[in-house]
């Protein structure tokens, strides 16, 4: 079981650049505190609250 998941993640390495973000659950806090990060910064892209800026340009 645990060789598998190695050679898993040696194939998924080989992806990492298409990636924006990486988690390395090597310590479940931080783990979660990262996908926590990275949720709040998605939701704050300018391009998910565009309806924002087009209130305040219209002010």
């Amino acid at each position: 079981m645990v060789n598998k998941r190695l050679d898993r993640a040696r194939k998924e390495i080989a992806y990492v650049s298409n990636y924006d973000y990486i988690i390395v659950n090597d310590n479940l806090k931080e783990a979660v505190e990262g996908l926590r990060s990275i949720i709040k910064a998605e939701k704050l892209k300018l391009k998910r609250n565009r309806e924002i800026l087009v209130k305040f340009q219209k002010d």
